[in-house]
């Protein structure tokens, strides 16, 4: 696993929710992608974001222009969506998102890696919205 991920952080998680995927399926979805990250984390999102399963984030992509390094973080979910929010990420939600890091870390030198970007995806109104800026 270290070979595709350079730090991994795990946020403690508040009651009532947990992890939708743990750190050797993302790493899985990495390694199919041909991705290696710089940073992997599992965050909780802030209190009072995720009340219901149509709303909240899922999963972040990120580029640093400063110091040239993605991040990959994905959020907790309440305990009773982890099977349907695990689903959808392994759908191809998570591989969108270390797609997009693989190809942000491709090309550190471009005009687009001078400034920072994000990939984002959400729930909103129980549909995946994708936000990359």
């Amino acid at each position: 696993m270290a070979e595709l991920i350079r730090t991994y952080s795990r946020a403690e998680l508040r009651p009532g929710l947990t992890y939708p995927l743990g750190q050797t399926q993302i790493v899985q979805v990495l390694r199919d992608c041909g991705a290696v990250v710089d940073g992997l984390g599992l965050h909780c999102p802030a209190r009072g974001v995720r009340r219901t399963f149509e709303s909240g984030p899922l999963v972040r992509a990120r580029w640093s222009s400063r110091i040239k390094k993605t991040w990959l973080e994905v959020y907790a979910v309440p305990s009773h969506l982890r099977t349907p929010v695990a689903e959808l990420l392994l759908g191809g939600t998570l591989q969108q998102a270390c797609l997009w890091i693989k190809s942000a870390a491709e090309r550190p030198d471009s005009a687009w890696a001078g400034t920072d970007h994000q990939w984002q995806a959400w729930m909103r109104d129980g549909l995946v919205e994708v936000t990359e800026t």
